[in-house]
Protein backbone atom coordinates (compact mmCIF):
# COMPACT_ATOMS: atom_id res chain seq x y z
CA UNK A 1 0.00 0.00 0.00
CA UNK A 2 1.33 3.25 -0.95
CA UNK A 3 0.06 6.82 0.53
CA UNK A 4 -1.02 9.67 -1.69
CA UNK A 5 -0.24 13.18 -0.90
CA UNK A 6 -3.70 15.07 -0.05
CA UNK A 7 -4.21 17.85 -2.24
CA UNK A 8 -5.45 21.09 -1.23
CA UNK A 9 -8.03 21.36 -3.80
CA UNK A 10 -9.86 18.37 -2.34
CA UNK A 11 -11.91 16.08 -4.82
CA UNK A 12 -14.47 14.76 -2.27
CA UNK A 13 -17.05 13.39 -4.20
CA UNK A 14 -16.51 9.83 -3.48
CA UNK A 15 -17.12 10.83 0.43
CA UNK A 16 -20.34 12.71 -0.53
CA UNK A 17 -21.61 9.37 -2.48
CA UNK A 18 -20.41 7.69 1.19
CA UNK A 19 -24.26 6.64 2.90
CA UNK A 20 -21.99 7.29 6.59
CA UNK A 21 -21.46 10.89 5.03
CA UNK A 22 -24.64 11.18 3.49
CA UNK A 23 -25.84 14.66 4.32
CA UNK A 24 -22.67 16.29 4.93
CA UNK A 25 -21.76 19.38 3.62
CA UNK A 26 -18.63 19.61 1.25
CA UNK A 27 -16.74 21.62 4.15
CA UNK A 28 -17.62 19.09 6.67
CA UNK A 29 -16.00 16.57 3.94
CA UNK A 30 -13.21 18.20 3.28
CA UNK A 31 -12.28 18.10 7.35
CA UNK A 32 -12.82 14.48 7.20
CA UNK A 33 -10.72 14.36 4.25
CA UNK A 34 -7.92 15.85 5.61
CA UNK A 35 -8.21 13.62 9.07
CA UNK A 36 -7.52 10.76 6.91
CA UNK A 37 -5.36 9.07 4.25
CA UNK A 38 -5.63 7.71 0.63
CA UNK A 39 -3.82 4.61 -0.10
CA UNK A 40 -2.79 2.89 -3.64
CA UNK A 41 -3.62 -0.89 -3.49
CA UNK A 42 -2.18 -2.98 -5.50
CA UNK A 43 -3.92 -6.23 -6.97
CA UNK A 44 -4.75 -8.64 -4.65
CA UNK A 45 -3.41 -6.89 -1.44
CA UNK A 46 -5.30 -7.77 1.82
CA UNK A 47 -7.03 -4.37 3.76
CA UNK A 48 -7.59 -6.62 6.95
CA UNK A 49 -7.91 -9.72 8.00
CA UNK A 50 -10.41 -11.92 10.42
CA UNK A 51 -9.47 -11.28 14.10
CA UNK A 52 -7.50 -8.20 13.20
CA UNK A 53 -8.09 -5.27 15.81
CA UNK A 54 -10.59 -2.73 14.00
CA UNK A 55 -8.18 0.68 14.12
CA UNK A 56 -9.21 1.66 11.02
CA UNK A 57 -12.25 3.09 8.95
CA UNK A 58 -12.45 2.51 5.07
CA UNK A 59 -14.07 4.45 1.99
CA UNK A 60 -13.49 2.52 -1.39
CA UNK A 61 -12.08 5.26 -3.79
CA UNK A 62 -12.19 3.25 -6.44
CA UNK A 63 -11.56 -0.41 -7.14
CA UNK A 64 -13.70 -3.49 -5.81
CA UNK A 65 -13.16 -4.45 -2.59
CA UNK A 66 -13.87 -8.67 -1.78
CA UNK A 67 -15.03 -9.27 1.52
CA UNK A 68 -14.42 -13.16 2.49
CA UNK A 69 -15.25 -15.64 4.89
CA UNK A 70 -13.67 -18.64 6.37
CA UNK A 71 -15.66 -21.50 5.60
CA UNK A 72 -13.16 -23.63 6.55
CA UNK A 73 -9.12 -23.37 7.79
CA UNK A 74 -7.08 -21.93 4.90
CA UNK A 75 -10.40 -21.87 2.69
CA UNK A 76 -11.91 -18.48 2.04
CA UNK A 77 -15.49 -17.72 0.34
CA UNK A 78 -16.32 -14.61 -0.84
CA UNK A 79 -19.86 -12.81 0.61
CA UNK A 80 -19.78 -9.60 -0.84
CA UNK A 81 -18.24 -7.04 -3.39
CA UNK A 82 -17.93 -3.23 -2.61
CA UNK A 83 -17.64 -0.41 -4.82
CA UNK A 84 -16.65 2.96 -5.00
CA UNK A 85 -18.25 5.25 -2.26
CA UNK A 86 -18.74 2.19 -0.13
CA UNK A 87 -17.55 2.32 3.51
CA UNK A 88 -16.10 -0.59 5.76
CA UNK A 89 -16.02 -1.12 9.58
CA UNK A 90 -18.54 2.26 10.74
CA UNK A 91 -19.95 0.00 13.10
CA UNK A 92 -16.87 -1.57 14.70
CA UNK A 93 -15.28 1.68 15.21
CA UNK A 94 -18.31 2.37 17.67
CA UNK A 95 -17.86 -1.20 19.25
CA UNK A 96 -14.16 -1.73 19.24
CA UNK A 97 -14.34 -5.25 18.17
CA UNK A 98 -12.19 -7.32 15.69
CA UNK A 99 -13.21 -7.85 12.04
CA UNK A 100 -14.61 -10.62 11.65
CA UNK A 101 -13.88 -11.36 7.81
CA UNK A 102 -11.13 -10.63 5.12
CA UNK A 103 -11.22 -7.42 2.64
CA UNK A 104 -8.92 -7.51 -0.15
CA UNK A 105 -8.57 -5.73 -3.56
CA UNK A 106 -8.13 -8.55 -6.05
CA UNK A 107 -7.60 -5.53 -9.12
CA UNK A 108 -6.34 -3.06 -7.08
CA UNK A 109 -7.10 0.58 -6.53
CA UNK A 110 -7.57 3.43 -4.03
CA UNK A 111 -9.10 3.22 -0.73
CA UNK A 112 -9.41 6.22 1.74
CA UNK A 113 -8.73 5.34 5.37
CA UNK A 114 -9.09 7.20 8.91
CA UNK A 115 -7.98 5.67 12.51
CA UNK A 116 -10.41 4.78 15.16
CA UNK A 117 -9.26 7.35 17.64
CA UNK A 118 -9.94 10.51 14.81
CA UNK A 119 -12.92 8.80 13.79
CA UNK A 120 -14.29 9.27 17.52
CA UNK A 121 -13.02 12.65 17.75
CA UNK A 122 -14.68 13.63 14.90
CA UNK A 123 -17.77 12.14 16.28
CA UNK A 124 -17.04 14.46 19.13
CA UNK A 125 -16.07 17.76 17.30
CA UNK A 126 -18.57 17.43 14.17
CA UNK A 127 -21.93 16.88 15.33
CA UNK A 128 -23.63 16.57 12.02
CA UNK A 129 -20.93 13.74 11.49
CA UNK A 130 -22.66 12.34 15.06
CA UNK A 131 -26.49 13.18 13.79
CA UNK A 132 -25.61 11.54 10.27
CA UNK A 133 -23.99 8.20 11.39
CA UNK A 134 -26.89 7.56 14.22
CA UNK A 135 -29.42 8.60 11.78
CA UNK A 136 -27.68 5.74 9.27
CA UNK A 137 -27.15 2.97 11.68
CA UNK A 138 -30.98 3.66 13.20
CA UNK A 139 -32.50 2.99 9.24
CA UNK A 140 -30.35 -0.33 8.97
CA UNK A 141 -31.11 -1.21 12.49
CA UNK A 142 -35.24 -0.61 12.03
CA UNK A 143 -35.23 -2.22 8.11
CA UNK A 144 -33.19 -5.49 9.67
CA UNK A 145 -35.95 -5.49 12.29
CA UNK A 146 -38.67 -5.37 10.45
CA UNK A 147 -37.96 -6.68 6.69
CA UNK A 148 -34.80 -9.05 6.32
CA UNK A 149 -34.80 -11.56 8.84
CA UNK A 150 -33.75 -14.81 5.94
CA UNK A 151 -35.73 -17.64 6.24
CA UNK A 152 -35.36 -20.79 3.86
CA UNK A 153 -39.21 -20.62 3.62
CA UNK A 154 -40.03 -17.13 3.90
CA UNK A 155 -39.35 -13.98 2.53
CA UNK A 156 -37.50 -10.74 2.91
CA UNK A 157 -37.38 -7.33 2.07
CA UNK A 158 -36.42 -3.80 2.30
CA UNK A 159 -35.62 -0.72 1.11
CA UNK A 160 -32.70 0.41 -1.73
CA UNK A 161 -32.35 4.03 0.23
CA UNK A 162 -30.53 1.17 3.10
CA UNK A 163 -29.26 -1.59 1.14
CA UNK A 164 -27.22 -1.75 -1.83
CA UNK A 165 -28.34 -4.38 -4.63
CA UNK A 166 -24.64 -6.16 -3.97
CA UNK A 167 -24.76 -6.57 -0.58
CA UNK A 168 -28.65 -7.80 -1.04
CA UNK A 169 -27.66 -10.44 -3.34
CA UNK A 170 -24.58 -11.60 -1.79
CA UNK A 171 -26.47 -12.47 1.17
CA UNK A 172 -28.92 -14.13 -0.99
CA UNK A 173 -25.85 -16.17 -2.68
CA UNK A 174 -23.86 -17.01 0.71
CA UNK A 175 -27.35 -18.11 1.95
CA UNK A 176 -27.79 -20.77 -0.89
CA UNK A 177 -31.25 -19.65 -1.33
CA UNK A 178 -33.56 -20.34 -4.06
CA UNK A 179 -36.34 -17.85 -5.13
CA UNK A 180 -36.88 -14.83 -7.22
CA UNK A 181 -36.00 -11.35 -6.45
CA UNK A 182 -38.37 -8.72 -7.37
CA UNK A 183 -37.13 -4.89 -7.72
CA UNK A 184 -40.26 -2.39 -7.86
CA UNK A 185 -39.45 1.65 -8.19
CA UNK A 186 -40.50 4.05 -5.54
CA UNK A 187 -43.75 3.64 -6.82
CA UNK A 188 -43.92 0.11 -6.85
CA UNK A 189 -43.35 -0.06 -10.46
CA UNK A 190 -42.24 -3.57 -11.04
CA UNK A 191 -38.62 -3.14 -12.44
CA UNK A 192 -37.28 -6.60 -12.88
CA UNK A 193 -36.53 -9.99 -11.86
CA UNK A 194 -33.70 -11.86 -10.85
CA UNK A 195 -33.74 -15.73 -10.20
CA UNK A 196 -31.67 -18.12 -7.66
CA UNK A 197 -31.09 -21.70 -7.46
CA UNK A 198 -29.24 -22.63 -4.31
CA UNK A 199 -27.13 -19.26 -4.18
CA UNK A 200 -26.64 -19.19 -7.74
CA UNK A 201 -27.84 -16.57 -10.77
CA UNK A 202 -29.95 -18.39 -13.37
CA UNK A 203 -32.17 -15.73 -14.71
CA UNK A 204 -32.66 -12.18 -15.29
CA UNK A 205 -35.11 -9.70 -17.26
CA UNK A 206 -35.34 -6.42 -17.28
CA UNK A 207 -37.76 -4.41 -19.60
CA UNK A 208 -36.91 -5.83 -22.82
CA UNK A 209 -33.40 -6.61 -21.25
CA UNK A 210 -32.79 -10.30 -20.39
CA UNK A 211 -30.40 -12.58 -19.13
CA UNK A 212 -26.93 -11.08 -18.34
CA UNK A 213 -27.73 -8.22 -19.64
CA UNK A 214 -30.71 -7.78 -17.56
CA UNK A 215 -28.56 -8.27 -14.26
CA UNK A 216 -25.87 -5.87 -15.56
CA UNK A 217 -28.32 -3.39 -16.18
CA UNK A 218 -29.34 -3.17 -12.59
CA UNK A 219 -25.81 -1.51 -11.91
CA UNK A 220 -26.10 0.68 -14.83
CA UNK A 221 -26.26 2.83 -12.98
CA UNK A 222 -26.93 0.91 -9.03
CA UNK A 223 -30.27 1.47 -8.31
CA UNK A 224 -30.54 4.03 -5.24
CA UNK A 225 -34.64 4.55 -4.67
CA UNK A 226 -37.39 1.59 -4.97
CA UNK A 227 -37.32 -1.52 -3.02
CA UNK A 228 -36.83 -5.08 -2.95
CA UNK A 229 -39.05 -8.16 -2.11
CA UNK A 230 -37.04 -12.15 -2.73
CA UNK A 231 -39.38 -14.88 -2.27
CA UNK A 232 -38.08 -18.52 -1.57
CA UNK A 233 -40.35 -20.63 -4.13
CA UNK A 234 -39.04 -23.04 -6.42
CA UNK A 235 -37.85 -21.75 -10.22
CA UNK A 236 -38.77 -22.90 -13.72
CA UNK A 237 -36.04 -22.90 -16.59
CA UNK A 238 -36.97 -21.69 -19.27
CA UNK A 239 -33.67 -22.25 -21.61
CA UNK A 240 -33.86 -19.48 -23.55
CA UNK A 241 -31.39 -15.87 -23.50
CA UNK A 242 -33.33 -15.27 -20.14
CA UNK A 243 -31.23 -18.15 -18.66
CA UNK A 244 -27.96 -17.42 -17.00
CA UNK A 245 -24.62 -20.14 -16.00
CA UNK A 246 -21.96 -18.02 -15.13
CA UNK A 247 -21.18 -17.91 -11.08
CA UNK A 248 -22.82 -15.14 -9.74
CA UNK A 249 -19.29 -14.22 -7.99
CA UNK A 250 -18.33 -13.33 -11.83
CA UNK A 251 -21.57 -11.65 -12.50
CA UNK A 252 -20.82 -9.57 -9.67
CA UNK A 253 -17.60 -8.59 -10.63
CA UNK A 254 -18.13 -8.09 -14.32
CA UNK A 255 -20.94 -5.89 -13.16
CA UNK A 256 -19.04 -3.74 -11.17
CA UNK A 257 -15.75 -3.45 -13.69
CA UNK A 258 -19.25 -2.61 -16.14
CA UNK A 259 -20.25 0.06 -13.93
CA UNK A 260 -17.21 1.82 -13.62
CA UNK A 261 -16.54 1.77 -17.34
CA UNK A 262 -19.81 3.01 -18.34
CA UNK A 263 -19.58 5.80 -15.78
CA UNK A 264 -16.44 6.88 -17.78
CA UNK A 265 -17.89 6.76 -21.16
CA UNK A 266 -21.23 8.86 -20.18
CA UNK A 267 -18.98 11.61 -19.62
CA UNK A 268 -18.71 11.60 -23.52
CA UNK A 269 -21.97 10.57 -24.76
CA UNK A 270 -25.11 11.15 -22.91
CA UNK A 271 -27.99 8.54 -23.08
CA UNK A 272 -30.34 11.03 -24.93
CA UNK A 273 -27.60 11.76 -27.79
CA UNK A 274 -28.59 10.56 -31.26
CA UNK A 275 -26.17 9.62 -34.13
CA UNK A 276 -26.26 8.23 -38.08
CA UNK A 277 -24.12 6.58 -40.03
CA UNK A 278 -21.36 8.64 -41.62
CA UNK A 279 -20.19 5.59 -44.02
CA UNK A 280 -22.61 3.68 -46.29
CA UNK A 281 -20.63 0.47 -44.67
CA UNK A 282 -20.08 -0.51 -41.23
CA UNK A 283 -15.67 -1.23 -41.44
CA UNK A 284 -15.73 -2.43 -36.96
CA UNK A 285 -12.44 -1.69 -35.65
CA UNK A 286 -13.45 -3.08 -32.35
CA UNK A 287 -13.52 -5.73 -30.37
CA UNK A 288 -14.49 -8.79 -32.05
CA UNK A 289 -16.92 -9.78 -29.42
CA UNK A 290 -19.11 -6.80 -30.14
CA UNK A 291 -19.00 -6.85 -34.33
CA UNK A 292 -22.26 -8.82 -34.26
CA UNK A 293 -23.78 -5.78 -32.08
CA UNK A 294 -22.48 -2.66 -34.21
CA UNK A 295 -23.65 -4.60 -37.32
CA UNK A 296 -27.54 -4.28 -35.63
CA UNK A 297 -26.79 -0.79 -34.30
CA UNK A 298 -25.22 0.22 -37.83
CA UNK A 299 -28.18 -1.20 -39.41
CA UNK A 300 -30.59 0.60 -36.78
CA UNK A 301 -29.79 4.11 -37.19
CA UNK A 302 -29.52 3.70 -40.56
CA UNK A 303 -33.14 3.37 -40.80
CA UNK A 304 -33.87 5.40 -37.99
CA UNK A 305 -33.17 8.20 -35.27
CA UNK A 306 -32.78 6.59 -31.72
CA UNK A 307 -31.49 8.01 -28.58
CA UNK A 308 -28.63 5.45 -26.86
CA UNK A 309 -31.33 4.61 -24.36
CA UNK A 310 -33.91 3.98 -27.48
CA UNK A 311 -31.04 1.55 -29.06
CA UNK A 312 -30.24 -0.35 -25.62
CA UNK A 313 -34.36 -1.58 -25.21
CA UNK A 314 -35.06 -1.85 -29.37
CA UNK A 315 -31.83 -3.72 -29.45
CA UNK A 316 -32.21 -5.37 -26.01
CA UNK A 317 -28.78 -4.90 -24.77
CA UNK A 318 -27.29 -3.58 -21.27
CA UNK A 319 -26.51 0.49 -21.82
CA UNK A 320 -22.37 -0.67 -20.93
CA UNK A 321 -22.84 -2.74 -24.53
CA UNK A 322 -24.27 -0.12 -26.64
CA UNK A 323 -21.87 2.36 -25.06
CA UNK A 324 -19.04 0.32 -26.12
CA UNK A 325 -19.82 -0.08 -29.80
CA UNK A 326 -20.61 3.52 -30.11
CA UNK A 327 -17.96 4.98 -28.34
CA UNK A 328 -15.47 2.71 -31.26
CA UNK A 329 -17.45 3.87 -34.04
CA UNK A 330 -17.83 7.44 -33.13
CA UNK A 331 -13.82 7.23 -32.78
CA UNK A 332 -13.35 5.68 -35.69
CA UNK A 333 -15.81 7.81 -37.69
CA UNK A 334 -18.57 5.54 -38.44
CA UNK A 335 -20.89 7.53 -37.12
CA UNK A 336 -21.48 10.99 -36.27
CA UNK A 337 -23.80 13.00 -33.82
CA UNK A 338 -26.36 14.55 -35.05
CA UNK A 339 -27.56 16.59 -31.52
CA UNK A 340 -24.86 17.55 -29.95
CA UNK A 341 -25.90 17.62 -25.72
CA UNK A 342 -22.18 16.79 -24.38
CA UNK A 343 -19.00 17.09 -26.38
CA UNK A 344 -16.99 13.85 -27.29
CA UNK A 345 -13.34 14.90 -28.31
CA UNK A 346 -11.96 11.75 -30.98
Amino acid sequence: MEQENIQENLDVRFLKDCDTFSGLSEEILKVIYNHGKVLKIYPGDTIFESEQPSDQFYVVKNGIVEICREDEPGRLRAVAYMGSSTSLGELKMLTGSNYNSYARMPGGGEIFTISRSVFLSLLDILPEFGRSLSTLLAQRLESLTKNTRIERKEQFRGSLKFFDLTTIIQTIVSSRLTGTLSIVSALEEPIAEVNFEEGEIRGAFLGTLEGEDAFYQLFQPPLKEGSFDFKSLSIHHTSSSFDISQPASALLIEAARQQDELQEMTRKIHPQDIFTPAKNQLLWLGEEAFMGLSKAVFETLKNEALTVTQLSARLGRCSYAIFSVLKIMYVTKQIERVNRKTTLQP
